[in-house]
């Protein structure tokens, strides 16, 4: 058995619905995979928090005692701030010590969800990526190493575009709908059946007794685009509104880094942008806008991403090469 067979790295994407680790020998090798609950860093509860990032890697690491974890990098959304980043670095060192490895000696780092996000998606570390799921946020980073953020503000200071946004509108128009403040919409059956309610009226115990959570209302923008896909105009209402904030997004991060020539490299990302409807809308209103680039949808998780990285930075052999810049 080589020194890689007992050398490993734990690759972690904590998301708003849920959160996800793989254990990863070089070069890229997956040997383990754990998930746990929501990992945002700003809207997940500090046991929450704690708990899913224990079961994740927890998962991961399960049958694995023969090998050596040398780094960690975890991708948390909500991270921005330091105080959340040094939160995410204690769970984590907790969630190694209580699976059984030592976790002193292994290189963390936490990082903006956005960023294990292009890594997966474009195997490139410069470049620019849209997550939209249950939150939302464009990043990007330059050639120079420089970044630049918009939105990612969590539900009740942006996250424009997101599932969230499109949920909350959702149950919105269907109460509007039922007063007759707007026209007729196929979101209220869909909304209702989504939730097996038999009436609008009774959408209001749903959402206030006890309260929806956020996953729960960022749940509703699959119904959503099912209604805009069906030719609803409310639905195609909020979708396209939610397309606009998207590229107005990319063209403010775009605007304030610089790129090596060529195409600029645009991950799109998260659950929203698995749903054609959502795809299509936000294409159009990128064609608005002057910029040439060159559009990824992940075929590897976040998390992967993230295991490359912790790869490169304890210096062992992966998929990323030398291509980092710092």
């Amino acid at each position: 058995m080589s020194l890689d067979d007992h050398t490993m790295v734990l690759g972690l994407d904590g998301g708003g619905s849920h959160t996800v680790c793989v254990a990863m020998h070089p070069p890229g090798v997956i040997v383990g995979r754990g998930e746990g609950g929501p990992g945002n860093a700003t809207t997940s509860s500090t046991e929450g928090m704690r708990r899913s990032i224990r079961d994740a890697i927890g998962g991961a690491l399960s049958g694995q005692r023969q090998s050596m974890v040398v780094g960690l990098c975890a991708a948390v959304a909500g991270s921005a701030n330091p105080a959340a980043t040094d939160a995410a670095l204690v769970n984590l060192r907790d969630a190694l010590g209580e699976s059984g490895f030592d976790s002193e000696h292994v290189a963390m780092s936490v990082i903006p969800d956005a960023y294990a996000a292009l890594v997966a998606g474009s195997r490139a570390t410069s470049g620019m990526v849209a997550v939209s799921g249950t939150g939302s946020i464009v990043w990007g980073r330059g050639h120079d190493g420089q970044t630049a953020r918009a939105d990612g503000w969590g539900y009740l200071l942006g996250d424009d575009g997101s599932g969230y946004a499109l949920g909350r509108q959702a149950m919105r128009a269907v109460m509007r709908s039922h007063d007759g403040r707007s026209e007729p919409t196929l979101l209220t059956d869909l909304v209702l059946r989504h939730f097996g309610l038999r009436s609008p009226e009774q959408l209001v115990e749903r959402a206030y007794f006890p309260p929806l959570s956020v996953a729960e209302i960022a749940a509703l923008a699959l119904p959503v685009c099912k209604a805009a896909e069906a030719g609803d105009r409310v639905a195609i209402g909020m979708v396209k509104s939610a397309g606009e904030a998207i590229a107005a997004g990319i063209g403010a991060v775009a605007a304030r880094l610089r790129f090596a020539d060529g195409p600029i490299p645009l991950v799109l990302a998260g659950g929203l942008f698995q749903n054609a409807v959502y795809i299509q809308m936000v294409e159009k209103c990128l064609s608005r806008l002057a910029l040439e680039m060159a559009m990824y949808t992940p075929t590897t998780e976040p998390a992967v991403g993230a295991g490359w990285l912790a790869l490169f930075a304890a210096g062992l052999e992966g998929p990323l090469g030398s291509c980092l810049l710092y």
